[in-house]
């Protein structure tokens, strides 16, 4: 090696990384003047987490100061306890969960408890919401619909459980509690949360007639926030373990509007907000459509392999019902030559 090149490899690779970016950044993340912006919204609900990996943000959180956090909001109680005040679902913390996961089988919801209260109280209603839709029979399995419902079923899941959420942080704002609507209102869907409580604020009957959440969940659709939703649901239809392509049509449930109303169902004896008239059905064409190239593309790969071995199944029973068609009897045909 040349001595040039010595020294160029020595100027490269001894350079000191330009750190006045990164400090920049900080000094403005803990300036309290730009609390309107959602990262440092976050990076001050969370900067105790910013320590070592793995580290608990608060030793007190436990599952009893959670549930109470909540109790002041009538729809969470609702949602989470029976007449005798015992829980509907357990509540159980697990590191090792990314952030929240509801379990059917064991009728169980695991929490991880190194996220905020706030966020945590977020997350706990939504799978709430699904257990509560499980144990009714309405958490309908999206592959087992076609494609195209499939999308539908699954953005009507996730939009109607972060509506919920959001109901609960309002009404625990009117309690004075604020914690978890301030999570929101810094969140990746504070035009959802801005769009009930501007119905809400003009008129307050829009809380208990449904107007104000259908508002919120029309929202949801108005965002590019679909792209991530839709990409998990067409990943497991092309997962093999799945065999979603190789179902067939008899084995597709028919999707209907009253599916999606069920989703809908109010935890108490509120109105079903995706009844409401002067709105578009839950199965209108906009709410199902699907605007990411890459996502768009990969549907149309799944239905269109869907249709190829739906006609492959068809040509193969038409060929061997030909074959059994041109079977010769060769025992008949010798008695038949001996008459002769």
């Amino acid at each position: 090696m040349s001595k040039d090149r010595e020294e160029n490899n020595i100027r490269i690779t001894s350079r000191k990384p330009k750190a006045d970016n990164f400090k920049r950044r900080t000094n403005r993340l803990k300036d309290q003047k730009f609390l309107d912006k959602r990262s440092v919204a976050l990076w001050n609900m969370d900067q105790d987490a910013v320590r070592t990996p793995f580290e608990r943000v608060s030793e007190d959180l436990n599952i009893e100061t959670l549930i109470d956090f909540l109790k002041d909001s009538a729809t969470a109680r609702s949602m989470m306890f029976t007449r005798h005040e015992d829980l509907r679902t357990e509540i159980v913390f697990d590191e090792q969960t990314i952030v929240s996961q509801y379990y059917p089988s064991q009728n169980t919801i695991a929490l991880n408890p190194d996220r905020p209260m706030a966020e945590l109280a977020c997350v706990l209603i939504k799978e709430m919401r699904r257990a509560a839709q499980f144990q009714k029979g309405h958490l309908y399995n999206p592959l087992n619909f076609a494609p195209d419902d499939a999308i539908l079923v699954n953005r009507a899941q996730q939009a109607d459980a972060l509506m919920m959420a959001i109901r609960v942080g309002w009404e625990l704002k009117l309690m004075g509690q604020k914690t978890m609507w301030e999570f929101m209102m810094a969140s990746a869907f504070a035009d959802v949360a801005r769009t009930f409580e501007i119905h809400a604020q003009n008129d307050f009957r829009s809380l208990n007639d449904g107007r104000a959440s259908r508002a919120a969940y029309d929202k949801w659709f108005e965002d590019h926030r679909m792209k991530i939703h839709d990409k998990r649901v067409i990943h497991q239809m092309l997962l093999e373990d799945t065999r979603y392509v190789e179902q067939r049509r008899e084995h597709i449930t028919a999707l209907t509007d009253q599916m999606l109303f069920r989703i809908a169902d109010a935890p108490s004896n509120g109105v079903n907000y995706m009844s409401l008239k002067g709105h578009p059905a839950p199965s209108h064409p906009d709410y199902m459509q699907v605007e990411d190239r890459s996502n768009a593309n990969f549907l149309w790969f799944v239905k269109f392999e869907r249709n190829f071995q739906e006609k492959e199944c068809e040509l193969m029973m038409e060929e061997s019902l030909a074959m059994s068609a041109e079977i010769i009897d060769f025992g008949r045909r010798a008695m038949e030559l001996r008459q002769r």
